[in-house]
């Protein structure tokens, strides 16, 4: 009769292969993980830069917080931002939960005729968001003419 030791000496090992397996796996995926690159942090000042130079020369002191109308104003930004014309300047501004831009262009610059001009720059207003949002034409007239105001001060 064989002995009962000698038998089993097989089947432990093949018992163990696939622990080993796994242990190794997760100790490859734990060395990936810790090889990955870092996530980029979020800006720690969500404040959006001052406008640049061309903007203050034609919009004065205009900056995040000041008021146009019923709206604040968010950022100033431009010229040539966000894809645009390279002479565009927006202004984004808010009224509640009601985002639009309004955009500066040089006068003929577009070739759509804006809702109001300067004497050297069209004024045009849009991306309003959300997309359900709704707007009194009262207010955007009022927001184009102190935008125009600012604009006619500066040219």
């Amino acid at each position: 009769m064989p002995d009962p030791v000698n038998v089993n000496t097989q089947t432990p090992a093949k018992s163990r292969a696939p622990w080993m397996i796994l242990a190794l796996l997760a100790l490859v995926a734990g060395a990936l993980l810790a090889l990955r690159p870092a996530p980029e942090a979020p800006p720690d000042d969500p404040t959006p830069p001052p406008p640049s130079a061309a903007a203050a020369a034609l919009l004065g002191d205009l900056d995040a917080g000041a008021r146009l109308g019923d709206f604040e104003v968010e950022a100033v930004v431009g010229p040539g931002a966000e894809g645009r014309d390279p002479q565009a300047i927006l202004i984004h501004v808010r009224d509640g939960d009601a985002r639009l831009a309004v955009t500066i262009m040089p006068r003929d610059a577009a070739e759509h005729t804006p809702p109001m001009r300067t004497e050297t720059h069209d004024l045009f207003f849009g991306h309003l968001q959300p997309e359900d949002a709704r707007l009194d034409p009262g207010a955007t007239d009022a927001l184009l003419t102190a935008v125009a105001e600012l604009v006619r001060a500066h040219e």
